[in-house]
């Protein structure tokens, strides 16, 4: 299949830049999203035990040393509850800023945010798309997120609305370049 045809078979944003260049994006539809999300739930699930676990014993072996127990549970809680919603909402901001609009699972999947005039993210940006994150999953279960995923023309969810973004897929060329025939011109 020709690049040319490959291009006519996926769904693009075309943006305008002010000096007048058309940029396409190829978006990147429901199957590496979601991949991209199974990926980076994995790792935040990993996390999520590990802090469990390290918590538990915490709790385990301090407690029981000190004359309140029941207090030291419930601040155990609190601790446990903060740090979870640092993970699921920290998580994906700390990536999508730190790596240019990629989480693990988004890199691994070959997709990026970028903002829906084709710039890179700002902070505002990556902030707004990962708390309104929460909208998208916790009233419906994902439901919500996924209805206006396939409702909208960019397939962007409530966090992509709000927050002007799209996603988009990346291409590389995973083959070597190599020179013509004769090697390199000389000049």
């Amino acid at each position: 299949m020709a690049a040319a045809e490959y291009w006519e078979d996926l769904e693009v944003i075309t943006v305008e830049t002010p000096e007048n260049l058309e940029l396409r994006f190829p978006l990147a539809g429901v199957g590496p999203r979601f991949l991209a999300l199974l990926i980076d739930w994995l790792i935040m699930g990993l996390a999520s035990a590990l802090l469990i676990t390290v918590l538990l014993v915490f709790m385990f072996a301090l407690v029981p040393s000190s004359g309140n127990a029941e207090a030291g549970f419930y601040l155990m809680l609190v601790v446990l509850a903060v740090a979870l919603i640092l993970i699921t909402v920290g998580y994906p901001v700390y990536f999508e800023w730190a790596w240019n609009g990629q989480s693990p699972g988004k890199r691994a999947a070959g997709i990026r945010v970028i903002s829906s005039t084709g710039l890179p993210l700002e902070v505002r940006q990556v902030l707004l798309r990962n708390i309104f994150r929460l909208v998208d999953y916790f009233p419906s279960y994902g439901f919500a997120g996924l209805v206006l995923f396939l409702a909208t023309r960019h397939q962007q969810r409530v966090g992509d609305l709000v927050a002007g973004t799209i996603v988009i897929r990346e291409f590389r060329d995973s083959r070597p370049y190599s020179w013509p025939a004769g090697g390199p011109a000389v000049c």
